[in-house]
């Protein structure tokens, strides 16, 4: 059920604007909410040059690093941040739309260090997640994980009337079941949404088709991706 180190579809679209960037971003992790939400995300803001789409690695805000995760510990789950300090981390009940949009939103009233340069988010990542599981009726509140040499219980969570499974498991080689990560790349912006947990790469289950019906809606919102298992 879980064979590292994953399989990775990635999606392009050309960026005529970076202040349009974050709101794309913002849309597809929506567009993904009915089988992936976030548990944590980290967000990296640079500066590019007044009137160009191209970040200067010699400039940057003040601030440049973000983290938000929820405040109610996940079983199993430790998120933790990528660059920023504990001491600058976000805590709010449940990261919905509503919490995401709001603390993106924040991070872009940063200032540039001068006049020549615009802030713009750079990367944005979601390593810990919890991804929409179909449970049977009578199945336990706890999936086993098979990495081909361990085995190991993963506790389930039931979030809104749906079973959820977060991930990745706190002390355990692993990423988690469904994550993601934005970067704006010279007027393009990349999205890569990795399958961690082989179930959800699984032809016939209900977990598979729904990210891929997921992933079909990115194509309707005008994202490109050279994977060939997704069709309009």
């Amino acid at each position: 059920m879980f064979k590292p180190p994953g399989i990775t579809i990635r999606f392009t679209r050309v960026v005529e604007d970076y202040a349009e960037s974050m709101e794309l971003a913002l849309r597809v992790i929506e567009s993904l909410s009915p089988v992936v939400r976030p548990l944590a995300l980290d967000l990296q803001l640079g500066c590019c040059l007044e009137g160009t789409l191209f970040f200067d690695d010699h400039a940057w805000p003040e601030k440049r690093d973000f983290h938000i995760r929820e405040s109610e510990p996940t079983p199993g789950v430790q998120p933790k941040a990528v660059y920023a300090s504990e001491d600058r981390a976000t805590l709010v009940p449940e990261l919905t739309d509503e919490a995401i949009r709001s603390w993106c939103a924040g991070a872009l009233t940063e200032r540039s260090p001068d006049e020549k340069h615009t802030v713009a988010f750079r990367e944005l990542w979601c390593l810990f997640s919890r991804a929409r599981y179909f449970a049977k009726e009578d199945e336990s509140e706890l999936i086993v994980l098979d990495s081909g040499q361990n085995e190991w219980p993963a506790p389930l969570l039931r979030r809104g009337g749906a079973m959820w499974a977060p991930g990745p498991l706190q002390a355990r080689p692993m990423d988690a079941p469904l994550s993601f990560h934005f970067e704006n790349l010279d007027s393009e912006l990349s999205a890569a949404v990795q399958i961690g947990w082989e179930l959800w790469g699984e032809p016939g289950r209900p977990e598979h088709r729904l990210l891929q019906d997921a992933l079909k809606a990115l194509l309707q919102l005008g994202w490109e991706t050279n994977f060939t298992g997704l069709s309009r």
